[in-house]
């Protein structure tokens, strides 16, 4: 049996909902070397539960209640290593963004615009180095505030991977079947995804490929 893949240990580092702060951090890391990944999506299409699958720990709160995080949450682990060990015998440091999510219809008008202004700011920012992981519902992808959303993204220079979550709730052939046609839309019609996977957090379905391909990407 093959040793199971780690990607690494998840250490919360910060907390930004306020754009001056968000501002002063990518300044104050702005010469270092950073590598690693965003989340975001529409609000309940489990994202959480994605990053928690990624790094087999509960590490990013999941909810009931669409629209919890409402802040750009900063990560940092090292790669490889499940617990904080001795500094030459850790893998290389890699940080993972959890982005608020959007479109969930009972925010308000005002938390709508800061999350718009939010974002704006965090994509202008983020070196194109980090990778974008675009979470969406398997069973309901390319919603309309989707498509909002691919404003942020369209221009931008980082490499951006399309993650259609919640494979495990497509019950019917037919329903899979319409996915596969709308899979293949996708990746002609939204060039700037360089890649679509199909996941399900729930049982774990392709979650050990998107492990290993981010694991070959860091190392």
């Amino acid at each position: 049996m093959s040793e199971k893949l780690i990607l690494g240990h998840p250490e919360f580092l910060f907390a930004f909902s306020d754009i001056k702060q968000l501002q002063n951090w990518f300044q104050e890391n702005k010469e270092k070397n950073l590598k690693g990944m965003a989340f975001v999506g529409r609000s309940n299409v489990g994202k959480s539960s994605f990053i928690n699958a990624l790094f087999d720990t509960k590490i990013a709160k999941t909810s009931k209640t669409p629209g919890r995080t409402q802040a750009v949450n900063i990560f940092r682990f090292h790669l490889g290593s499940r617990e904080s060990t001795k500094e030459k015998d850790r893998g290389p440091e890699v940080l993972f963004f959890d982005l608020p999510g959007y479109g969930f219809a009972e925010v308000s008008k005002e938390m709508s615009k800061n999350w718009s202004h939010l974002m704006h700011n965090f994509f202008s920012l983020l070196p194109p180095e980090i990778l974008i992981m675009n979470i969406q519902d398997a069973r309901r992808p390319d919603q309309e505030t989707d498509k909002m959303f691919y404003t942020f993204i369209s221009k931008v220079e980082n490499e951006i991977f399309l993650i259609l979550n919640k494979s495990d709730k497509l019950k019917s052939q037919k329903e899979k079947h319409e996915l596969n046609k709308e899979i293949e839309k996708l990746r002609t019609q939204l060039t700037f995804f360089s890649e679509v996977m199909l996941v399900s957090s729930m049982n774990n379905t392709n979650i050990d490929p998107v492990k290993r391909m981010l694991y070959n990407r860091f190392k």
